[in-house]
């Protein structure tokens, strides 16, 4: 067993720094990721830590780290996607953009029986959405010429939901 706080190195990868989980539970989503999910995701997620730890934080830390979020949730989706159609309840309609997002993740909630009211179920389905500022588009994206949004309190929050 791994002593949280160790140096955790993919084995063959000679790309990958060393960075320590400080967080136990990021370290357990990370494992999962790469067992459950894939390698990809993984880093992203791994990144996505390493940046949020990262002290003084980049002016552009919400934006990239939104940017990381948006392909696991992606990843994420097309895996559960190809669980649910063996399930055999997969119902997936059809749509564009928002629309086609939503009808995904209804679909997976629906095969893999997870009532709309569950708090992960809520939390997800808040994602999509250009206009929807809890959504990780809005939370990529810069705002015209604005400066980039901080890593204020709200984002620390949105980052570690419980």
């Amino acid at each position: 067993m791994r002593v949280p706080g160790e140096a955790i190195v993919e084995p063959n990868d000679s790309t990958v720094k060393l960075f320590r989980f400080e967080d136990p539970r990021q370290e357990r989503i990370y494992r999962k990721l790469v067992h459950l999910v894939g390698p990809g995701p993984a880093a992203f997620y791994r990144d996505a830590c390493r940046l949020m730890a990262t002290t003084p934080l980049f002016e552009t830390t919400t934006h990239l780290v939104s940017h990381l979020l948006r392909d696991i949730e992606s990843a994420l989706r097309d895996v559960l996607e190809l669980a649910a159609e063996h399930t055999g309840r997969l119902t997936k309609k059809g749509g564009l953009g928002e629309r086609k997002h939503k009808a995904e993740i209804f679909a997976i909630l629906v095969a893999l029986e997870i009532p709309e009211t569950d708090p992960v179920a809520q939390a997800w389905l808040k994602i999509p959405g250009k206009g929807n500022s809890y959504g990780l588009h809005a939370r990529a994206h810069r705002n015209a010429l604005a400066r980039p949004r901080a890593a204020d309190d709200d984002f620390r929050k949105f980052w570690d939901v419980r």
